[in-house]
């Protein structure tokens, strides 16, 4: 009978900690990515408030507001801690989810994560394009394995709008954003 308890109190103990874990906001793991889903969100999934919500415990999900050459338009934003900065941000269009804005690290497994500098996930390449607007000095490249990912890099670069830095440069630069967009839906 001791032994029988001795060997069910270390798979209890990591019971326990993995639901503190969930209950606090914390991610159990890391997203899963496809072309059809990122973590529990998929290419169906309405851009509402509360169907967001209903996925993501642990997160404060809330509508917003973010602005693209001038111009206002709605989000949906999800934190695990009230007033911080927001790790998820949705983007639709009515009820149509049309993308999803990684901003925090360890959420997703990907070919990048938040903080990885570009060459070492490999992301310097044919597949980079010159931010633009607000994004201007900073590098968009797209995942060379997966249609729909996409990573936006921070670069020390001040070059004309437009421009892409050169290779040494976007290699060196650090992973801020990663996108999901819906493909073919």
């Amino acid at each position: 009978m001791t032994i029988s308890i001795i060997r069910i109190l270390p798979a209890l103990a990591v019971t326990a900690f993995a639901a503190a874990a969930c209950s606090s906001g914390e991610a159990a793991e890391r997203w899963s990515v496809s072309n059809s889903q990122i973590g529990p969100v998929t290419a169906r999934t309405a851009f509402d408030r509360d169907t967001l919500a209903g996925l993501l415990p642990g997160f404060d999900v809330a509508e917003a507001e973010a602005w693209s050459e001038g111009m206002a338009y709605p989000v949906i934003e999800a934190r695990r801690s009230t007033g911080g900065e927001a790790e998820i941000v949705f983007d639709g269009e009515g009820e149509r989810l049309l993308a999803v804005r990684i901003r925090a690290g360890g959420l997703v497994e990907a070919s990048a994560d938040i903080g990885d500098t570009a060459g070492e996930a490999g992301l310097v390449g044919p597949l980079c394009v010159a931010g633009m607007e607000e994004r201007s000095g900073d590098v968009h490249c797209d995942d060379p394995d997966m249609a729909g990912l996409s990573y936006w890099i921070s670069v020390d670069y001040a070059g004309p709008d437009g421009t892409l830095p050169p290779a040494d440069i976007i290699a060196g630069g650090s992973v801020y954003e990663i996108v999901w967009r819906t493909v073919g839906k």
